[in-house]
């Protein structure tokens, strides 16, 4: 397995937890994420670049591995801010939504994130506009994972901490999941067996129950494999 996950100088190395000598799903660290294959979505608050701004309000956010799944869709403002050792990360307030018109419909996927919620609304943070799909993050807890059905319903409750979670789901219906660098779920089969990707991905809520959350977003990276946890 990996034994370093995160550069030195990356923005969450000193944030509990810390991300050094974990067990992780191998290569995901910002050393090595541009030379995994396969990498459809990646949105890093931290990349000036991959943004359009008006003041500290974002008006779209590009994806840097490619010139789909652009985050320009919006309610609200979501705004970016100073996260921990003044990079920055994105903040949505409860009311603020966005999210990315290009579904993406893979079988077999993987998902990381890098985010916390902040206090208040602890509903759906990192979610979809068109499907019952929702990571890491719902009705209080921090270790959900429903893809259109439920893979884990984990215990956990809301914090402000920073969290990492992964998330693996093949089309033969075997999902995995980890918080924290622990796995929460291993070979579930409890997803959707018709619809277990997550279409549009929106950040803030979702788009069919409006179950939003107060909370911030550093990083997001989906991939069109499944990734190792050796």
């Amino acid at each position: 397995g990996a034994t370093d996950s995160l550069n030195s100088d990356h923005t969450y190395k000193s944030v509990a937890p810390i991300f050094d000598n974990k067990p992780l799903i191998t290569g995901i660290s910002a050393f090595a994420v541009n030379q995994i294959s396969d990498l459809v979505i990646h949105l890093d608050a931290n990349d000036d670049s991959s943004f359009n701004l008006s003041g500290s309000n974002v008006v779209s956010w590009s994806n840097k591995a490619g010139s789909s799944y652009t985050f320009d869709q919006l309610t609200g403002t979501p705004t970016r801010v100073n996260g921990p050792n003044s990079k920055k990360v994105i903040n949505f307030n409860g009311s603020t939504q966005l999210w990315t018109n290009s579904s993406f419909t893979e079988p077999d996927y993987s998902v990381v994130s890098v985010s916390r919620q902040t206090g208040g609304s602890n509903l759906r943070f990192i979610s979809s506009k068109d499907i019952n799909w929702l990571f890491a993050y719902w009705n209080g807890g921090n270790n959900k994972f429903h893809f259109n059905q439920w893979l884990n319903n984990g215990g956990g409750s809301s914090d402000t901490n920073w969290h990492f979670h992964a998330a693996t789901q093949t089309s033969s219906d075997i999902g995995n999941t980890w918080k924290d660098f622990v796995q929460t779920k291993s070979n579930g089969t409890g997803s959707n067996n018709t619809t277990w990707w997550p279409g549009k991905i929106m950040l803030g809520s979702d788009g069919l129950y409006n179950e939003s959350s107060n909370g911030e977003l550093a990083e997001l990276l989906v991939f069109n494999k499944i990734l190792s946890s050796d």
